[in-house]
């Protein structure tokens, strides 16, 4: 882009004083060469170029006098880059756009026929990309919405963070705002405005269509073989009031649960059960029977994943001293749909409480082997030396190290003074724990390198403070601190883990963490309280490993489903893992990396579905979920489109509006504008006009004698 103007500084000759005596002096000459040429006859073109080399020498000397200064005002396109995004996936087909087009087609209106790229190609680099599943540079004239989803979010990403000799000032984005990415794209918008551009209508096209939209409310993540599995979808229907429907949920080609509705006008619920009949990580489908007079048809299903285990995980807890941790950990343990628990409160020497949400026979604790491998975990609340005989203490060790159990210990004055030392537990303990006191204070807790990658506090919510925690000693060899409670002046361990034989041990040392689920209830307290302790006993449970006889070395992830998208973190622990450099998913190695006696890795899958681990004597498995389906919104979502220009420091148009957008970046100081000053004085070139004009006049007069 090129501006000029021209700026008089006003330091040299007024313009009207110099225009005022250029006119007598072209005057003169002019008067002064007819009298001169007048007395010769030449030939008819010589007085005219005399005249001319005269009077461009006075004119150019005037300039001089006035001095002007040429402004240029030049936009460095070499030097700045515009990333012009447009939707290619198939939602953009959608004929609800300005006059009846379709929005692809729009697109291409405003930026060829309203010239809106060309006008943004003069200003700077502007790089013409589309995007659906994937982006790519494009031609105007060739644009095509046959993607089959939109992963707005990356990419903004990808253009953003893609390196370019020009620096990269700005995105102009043209879409209905119907993203598919897992993760939306206003948690994306930081680093360069970003300028959207609305295309389609907000309800035209489902207003105009007959259609049936399908949305899940709620299905179980989590189920269990034989067990009844919910689904509750909610369905909408545009011009089918009436009309029947039926929602089925389907395992590939096997329809497992199926109900016909009427639909009505306003949104209905249905719920739909089904019992799986294996384990493993699935992807159901719930979908609605295309209706005959429907026109779009590709927002009808839905997919989700679910993990089906085989049994509850049964879970003993036996506490010997009444407290609140007893309380608060037994209501949410009894809350969680895959526990089994069965919870013994000593009240006396010989007197009990059982609290336990499947019953069962009321003990102290089983004092055989056989007695404990009826549950995956053992939970240890605070006892004292005497609760327990020395059967049951060595029942309990081979457990755990022979039996592959998991013993949970919880803080506790009596038990850390000498129950666990006369138990023997001490040894599987991953912390020494026996005489520590119990320090109070203001505890903020903070996960360590190594507790960030362990499963037992992946996704959980931000960890709120503890009053107190024990003071714990050494922590020994091949043992994982996961947390931190930190004082004003020194840090403790909050939890620690540890493999003990072939068992795992998970070690608690503060006794006010309950409190997150009675004083923090507004601050997401209960949520963290129940999310912890539930993901502690599963990975003490170790049901990784269920699905076969237990190797010698496993693989677990940090969760069992993951978006599309979402890195998979993994880790590998066990013997026989000493030598291993890394692991293999979907025929790509991926490396991995020491974390002390384990081996952490990360993935991310670029397409959904089921996928192994293997490595060296390892194997795992996780489960990618599918992206929303494409028409999983027909109507353009504006709010977004606003929210991401609002949040990039951009601005939102509409189809109308478009053709303004080059002037919107340029008063936003979005394109660069350099200043470049040329003053008529400094330059050479003036001064050269007047001496070859009045040379030239000069030869030609000797020449001919003229005077």
């Amino acid at each position: 882009m090129l501006a000029t103007s021209v700026v008089f500084p006003g330091t040299a000759l007024s313009p009207l004083v110099a225009l005022a005596g250029g006119v007598v002096g072209v005057v003169i000459i002019i008067a002064q060469y007819r009298r001169v040429l007048s007395l010769y006859e030449y030939h008819r073109w010589l007085p005219a170029v005399l005249l001319a080399l005269r009077l461009t020498a006075v004119l150019v000397f005037l300039l001089l006098l006035v001095n002007p200064i040429l402004r240029l005002n030049v936009s460095p396109r070499d030097r700045q880059r515009i990333a012009v995004l447009v939707d290619t996936s198939k939602s953009m087909n959608l004929a609800d756009s300005v006059g009846g087009e379709t929005r692809i087609k729009t697109a291409q209106q405003i930026l060829g026929e309203q010239t809106v790229l060309s006008r943004l190609s003069d200003s700077a680099q502007a790089d013409l990309i589309g995007f659906d599943s994937a982006i790519r540079p494009v031609e105007l004239k060739s644009l095509k919405a046959e993607g089959d989803s939109s992963d707005l979010s990356q990419a903004i990403a990808t253009v953003r963070d893609q390196k370019d000799k020009a620096p990269l000032t700005a995105i102009v984005l043209l879409s209905d705002g119907c993203e598919t990415s897992a993760k939306s794209s206003a948690e994306n918008a930081q680093g360069v405005p970003i300028y959207t551009v609305g295309l389609g209508s907000m309800m035209e096209s489902v207003a105009k269509n007959a259609d049936i939209d399908l949305s899940i409310l709620k299905a179980d993540k989590q189920a269990f073989i034989h067990s009844k599995s919910e689904v509750k979808v909610e369905l909408r229907q545009t011009n089918l009031t009436g009309e029947n429907a039926t929602v089925q949920i389907r395992l590939g080609e096997k329809v497992l649960a199926e109900q016909t509705v009427s639909l009505t006008k306003d949104p209905q619920q249905v719920q739909l059960y089904f019992s799986p009949d294996d384990a493993g990580l699935f992807e159901y489908e719930v979908r609605v029977l295309p209706n005959p007079k429907e026109t779009i048809t590709e927002n009808n299903n839905r997919f989700y994943s679910v993990k089906v285990t085989k049994e509850k995980i049964k879970v003993f807890y036996y506490e010997g001293t009444p407290r609140w941790t007893y309380k608060f950990l037994t209501r949410e343990l009894k809350k969680d749909a895959q526990i089994a628990l069965q919870a013994i409160l000593r009240t006396d020497v010989s007197k009990a409480y059982q609290s336990s949400a499947e019953g069962g026979e009321s003990v102290m604790l089983p004092s055989t082997r056989a007695g404990l491998k009826k549950y995956d975990a053992i939970i240890l609340g605070d006892f004292r030396a005497e609760d327990f005989t020395k059967a049951q203490a060595t029942a309990l060790r081979e457990y755990v190290s022979e039996d592959g159990g998991g013993l949970i210990v919880l803080a506790g004055k009596d038990s850390f003074a000498s129950g666990l030392a006369a138990m023997g537990l001490e040894t599987a303990l991953p912390v020494a724990v026996t005489g520590s006191k119990e320090f109070v204070g203001n505890l903020a807790i903070q996960p360590t390198s190594e507790g960030q990658n362990h499963p037992i506090l992946a996704s959980l919510p931000k960890f709120l403070p503890v009053e107190s925690v024990y003071e714990s000693n050494a922590t020994k060899a091949g043992a994982q601190v996961l947390a931190l409670a930190q004082g004003e002046k020194s840090s403790f361990p909050f939890c620690a883990v540890q493999r003990y034989g072939s068992g795992r041990v998970f070690l608690s040392l503060s006794d006010s963490d309950w409190k997150w689920a009675m004083k923090y209830t507004d601050n997401g307290g209960s949520e963290l309280f129940a999310k912890f302790w539930g993901q502690v006993i599963r990975w003490a449970a170790n049901r990784d490993a269920e699905a076969g006889p237990q190797q010698p070395a496993l693989i677990t992830t940090d969760k069992d489903i993951y978006r599309l998208g979402e890195p998979v973190k993994f880790h590998v622990q066990g013997s026989g893992i000493e030598n291993l450099k890394e692991a293999l998913i979907a025929g790509e190695s991926v490396p991995l990396q020491k974390n002390l006696n384990n081996l952490d890795g990360q993935y991310t899958a670029r397409k959904p579905g089921s996928y192994k681990i293997t490595a060296g004597p390892a194997a795992g498995e996780f489960l990618v979920e599918r992206p929303a389906n494409e028409f999983s919104r027909i109507a353009m979502n504006e709010p977004l489109l606003r929210q991401l220009a609002a949040a990039s420091g951009g601005q939102y148009f509409d189809a109308i509006t478009a053709r303004t957008l080059p002037e919107a970046l340029k008063a936003a100081g979005v394109i660069k504008v350099e200043t470049r000053d040329y003053v008529v004085s400094e330059s050479w070139i003036p001064f050269l006009l007047i001496l070859l004009a009045l040379g030239i006049e000069w030869s030609v007069r000797k020449r001919l004698q003229l005077n």
